[in-house]
């Protein structure tokens, strides 16, 4: 296995981590892999052009999941706290973040316990969509670069339009890409 596979498997391999567990960090590595692929390193004439092709599906296929998880009403200015704080007990006061356990009321422990849910959800949630949007523009430019790069070694339009709609699933994301491949020459 050359380089060039071995930085494609770990992009999809993160990828695929990411579809489960939704850490972004995972496209982070995935990006970070797929930046290292130099298709000109191959010298076989058949490796260079799968490992081109492959170069570009792996692009694609990570700027559509970026853009397929990047939640278009989110609010990065969103009220979260970093604790929740606990319902009152009488005159005990209980710091933000106490222990569900100290909640004595059976009622008021599950409604803290679901708020502590719900506000780590919402922390992570912006970390999420915070890491997606500073990465996709990086991955943009990379697919937009990966076309380039297509089409100069292989001069097939056809090839990058049918990449382009069959792997990028967001429309206003596929009218940009494909204008930039009808720009070629």
């Amino acid at each position: 296995m050359t380089d060039n596979e071995n930085y494609l498997l770990a992009a999809q391999l993160r990828a695929g981590e990411f579809r489960t567990s939704r850490d972004p960090e995972l496209l982070v590595l995935a990006y970070r892999a797929i930046s290292q692929v130099v298709p000109s390193d191959e010298s076989a004439p058949d490796t260079k052009a799968a490992i081109q092709t492959k170069a570009l599906h792996a692009w694609l296929g990570l700027l559509d999941l970026v853009d397929r998880n990047i939640d278009p009403n989110f609010d990065p200015n969103q009220r979260v706290f970093r604790q929740v704080s606990p319902p009152e007990q009488g005159d005990v006061v209980l710091m933000p973040g106490a222990d569900p356990s100290l909640i004595t009321d059976p009622v008021a422990r599950k409604k803290y316990e679901e708020d502590i849910a719900a506000n780590d959800e919402k922390l992570a949630n912006i970390r999420r969509q915070t890491i997606l949007r500073r990465i996709e523009s990086d991955l943009a430019e990379g697919a937009v670069g990966a076309i380039c790069s297509h089409y100069r070694a292989m001069r097939s339009k056809d090839a990058l339009r049918n990449a382009v709609n069959e792997l990028i699933s967001a429309p206003e994301r596929k009218t940009t890409l494909l204008d930039v491949i009808e720009k070629l020459d």
